[in-house]
Parts: structure tokens; sequence; C-alpha cells
């Protein structure tokens, strides 16, 4: 048993070596021991499982067949995930990290950022996609209008989804973080900001799209 740099667990076996040999594999799986679910039959002797959680324990059986039946008292396993990364520093509106405003739309500066650990703010869902992985950013505006990029995106595994598709809100944080308005949002990984107001703080939201888990890292 192995996983994967997609977060996935692999298992692998040998073929039977005594008896009749196997025509197929029926794989059972489950995370309560001795009810675990069929996931069908296949011919080949290695099956990848996705959709794994943190610090879950999961039990397997793999049962040859062949036309004269199934094999019986085949051994139950299981192995524990490994825990959760810590949320990042800015996992939260109230420790958002402050952005450098370059000085023209080349941004020779970025900011590094992950949605690794990444979980969902209580801020409303009022943006494109599903924020259940969202981190913080700020910036003073120094003029009317800004872009905001996200680059250089890299899943780093161990979620739900191994997707780069990243999603982006923008509010005017005058009233703090309870008191957000929604500016604009984006699918696409650059937004162009107008009508801001000078020297007003935004805060920029940016999560993994789907409402798998998506843990990336990127630059801002």
């Amino acid at each position: 048993v192995e996983i994967n740099d997609s977060g996935n667990v692999v298992i692998a076996w040998d073929a039977p070596t005594t008896g009749d040999a196997a025509t197929g594999y029926e794989i059972f799986w489950g995370e309560t021991s001795g009810s675990l679910t069929s996931l069908g039959t296949i011919s080949a002797t290695t099956v990848e499982i996705t959709n794994i959680e943190y610090s879950t324990t999961y039990y397997w059986m793999i049962v040859p067949e062949n036309v004269g039946g199934s094999a019986t008292g085949c051994t139950e396993w299981s192995f524990t995930s490994e825990e959760a990364p810590p949320p990042p520093s800015n996992d939260d509106c109230d420790g958002a990290i402050s952005l450098t405003v370059n000085s023209d739309y080349s941004c020779a500066v970025v900011t590094a950022g992950t949605t690794l650990g990444a979980t969902a703010s209580s801020q409303s869902d009022d943006v494109t996609g599903t924020p259940n992985t969202d981190v913080w950013f700020s910036f003073v505006a120094t003029e009317t209008s800004h872009k905001v990029t996200i680059t250089d995106v890299v899943n780093q595994g161990g979620g739900t989804s191994t997707s780069t598709d990243m999603g982006m809100g923008v509010y005017d944080a005058s009233g703090g973080c309870d008191g957000l308005v929604f500016v604009d949002d984006s699918d696409p990984n650059t937004l162009d900001l107008t009508g801001l107001t000078v020297s007003n703080t935004y805060l920029v939201r940016v999560y993994g799209w789907f409402d798998s888990v998506q843990q990336n890292n990127f630059n801002i």
C-alpha cells in the first residue's frame, strides 16, 4: 500500500500461486471493520482509491475469484491516513497577508501562497465556486484600478482533487472582517478591478474553485 503524488491510495498484491488461477479480484473497502462495501471486480493486481480523508482509518480486503466461485477466509487489512497539515497563517480573514502593489502590470514582486491545510472561513459564500479552502491577502489601493493575478499554481496532492483551477473574490475591508463589502470575483486567474477607492484596504480571498479539496501552491 502506498500514497501516490495525487494523494490517492494504491494497493497492489500478488496473484495466488496455489490452487486455481484467479480470473478477477473483488475489492472491498470501508471505514468500519467487518462492514466493507464492494467496489467491484477487476482483473488487474493493483487498484487506486480516491477521496482519502486525513486522520482516517480505512479497511480493505481483496477476494480472488475464478470460474468456480470466490475465495473464502481472506484477510482484512487496514491503515490510517496521515494527520491533516496545519492551516496556513492566513486561513482566516483577520490573518490576511499584505501584498506588494507593483508599479506596473509586469508584477515583478509576487507573494507565495498555499491552500494546503486551509479551511472554510466564516464569511459568506458569495463568490464564484466553493471557497472551502480559502486563504486571505490584503492590499491598499494606490489607484482606482488594479489587476490581481494568480500564477504558478501547483497541486500538492493529499486533497480530494488534483485540479489547479483557482477562484478569487475581492472585498472592501473598510468595515473589517465582519463588515466586508463584495467588490468582484473571478474564476480565471486574472481579475481587473475598477472603481476602487484610493487608500482603502481591500481583501483578496483565494481558494480552489471546486467543492473538492484542492491543495495548491501559487503566487499572487
